[in-house]
C-alpha cells in the first residue's frame, strides 16, 4: 500500500478546522450542507484507510492467509505497513467502531421515540403542542406529522409577532429535516475525533438557517431577535451562539453571494470525491499486494514440493 491511504487522515484534520471557518463565511444552508457531506465523506475515508491498515496486520497470521490464499512471509516481505502502525491502527479501529455503534443506537433510540410520541398524539390537536412548563422552551418533534412542541412559559413571555416568529424557526427545522444532518456530523464525529468540532459548528448554522427562514417569512427579523432575547433571558455571553445569532439578525441582510457561496460548496464536494478516488487507489494497491502474495508462486517451499513430486511420478 502506497501513502495514499494516509491521505484521509490529513483532510479529516484539516476539514475539522479549516472546514469549521469556511462555514462561517457561507450562508446558513450552504455552512450547513458542507459541513455535512465534509463531515461524512471524511469520517468515511478514514475508517475505510483504517480497515486497509488493520487488514495489513491480520493478513500476517496464519489463519488468515489459509482463507486468502496467499503466503503470510511474502506478505511481510512485501508489505510496507510496519506493525508500529498496523497494530495501532486495528485498535483505533475497534475504539471508532465501538463509539460509532453506541452512538448511533443512541440516536436511533431517541429519534424512535420521538417518532413514537408523534404517532401517539391525536391529530386533532394539530402541529402545535403546549405543554405545562415552566421553562421558555421550544422544539421541533420530526415525524410523521411533525410537532411544535412549546411551553407555557413561551406563550406567556412573547408577544405574538414574537410567537410568530418561534413557530416559523420551529417550522423551518422541519421543513429541512435538520435532525439528519445533525445526526450525520454526530455520528461522523465519534467515527473521527479529529471532526469533534464539526457537530457544533453544524448546529450553529442549522439554527441560523432556521433563523433566516422566520425572517424572511414574516419580514422582520427583529421579531426573531426578540424572540431569542426573550428565551435565553440574560444567560449568556456575548460571545455565546445565542448572541452571535442575535447580531447575524440585527445586521443589514446581504444581498447575492448565492453563487459564490454554492461555488464553493460545489469545489469542496469535487475535493470530497477526490479524497473517495484516493481511498479506491488504496484499495487497488491492497489487492495488487495480496495478488503478489498469491498462490504457489509466493511459497517456494510449496513450489518445490511440487517440483519433487513430478519427478517421483516420472520415476514410476
Amino acid at each position: 500500500m502506497s501513502y495514499d491511504v494516509y491521505l484521509p487522515f490529513v483532510v479529516a484534520a484539516v476539514f475539522g478546522t479549516v472546514g469549521v471557518r469556511l462555514a462561517r463565511r457561507l450562508r446558513p444552508a450552504q455552512a450547513t450542507w458542507l459541513l455535512t457531506c465534509g463531515a461524512v465523506t471524511t469520517s468515511l475515508c478514514s475508517l475505510y484507510s483504517l480497515m486497509l491498515l488493520a487488514w495489513a496486520l491480520l493478513a500476517r497470521f496464519s489463519v488468515v492467509t489459509s482463507v486468502g490464499d496467499w503466503s503470510a512471509a511474502a506478505f511481510r516481505r512485501h508489505d510496507p505497513v510496519s506493525l508500529s502502525v498496523s497494530i495501532p491502527a486495528a485498535g483505533v479501529l475497534g475504539f471508532v467502531c465501538w463509539s460509532t455503534a453506541r452512538a448511533l443506537v443512541r440516536h436511533a433510540r431517541m429519534l424512535a421515540q420521538v417518532h413514537r410520541t408523534c404517532s401517539q398524539l391525536p391529530a386533532a390537536i394539530g402541529e402545535l403542542v403546549v405543554v405545562a412548563d415552566d421553562r421558555v422552551d421550544a422544539c421541533a418533534l420530526p415525524g410523521r406529522p411533525g410537532r411544535i412542541l412549546v411551553s407555557q412559559r413561551v406563550l406567556a413571555a412573547l408577544s405574538p409577532k414574537q410567537r410568530a416568529a418561534v413557530f416559523a424557526h420551529e417550522r423551518s427545522h422541519l421543513k429541512h429535516r435538520h435532525h439528519l444532518h445533525q445526526v450525520a456530523v454526530a455520528l461522523a464525529a465519534a467515527a473521527v475525533p479529529l471532526l469533534r468540532a464539526v457537530p457544533r459548528a453544524t448546529s450553529y448554522a442549522i439554527e441560523r438557517w432556521a433563523d433566516d427562514d422566520a425572517a424572511a417569512t414574516l419580514h422582520a427579523p427583529e421579531a426573531v431577535a426578540g424572540a431569542l432575547c426573550q428565551a435565553v433571558a440574560g444567560q449568556w455571553a456575548p460571545t455565546s451562539a445565542p448572541a452571535r445569532r442575535i447580531t447575524a439578525l440585527q445586521r443589514p441582510q446581504r444581498r447575492g453571494g448565492w453563487t459564490t457561496g454554492w461555488v464553493i460548496v460545489t469545489v469542496s464536494i469535487a475535493g470530497f470525491m477526490a479524497l473517495i478516488v484516493t481511498s479506491a487507489e488504496a484499495t487497488t494497491d491492497a489487492g495488487q499486494l495480496a495478488q503478489r502474495t498469491h498462490g504457489p508462486a509466493a511459497r517456494p517451499g510449496v513450489h518445490a514440493t511440487h517440483e519433487r513430486v513430478e519427478a517421483l511420478l516420472l520415476r514410476l
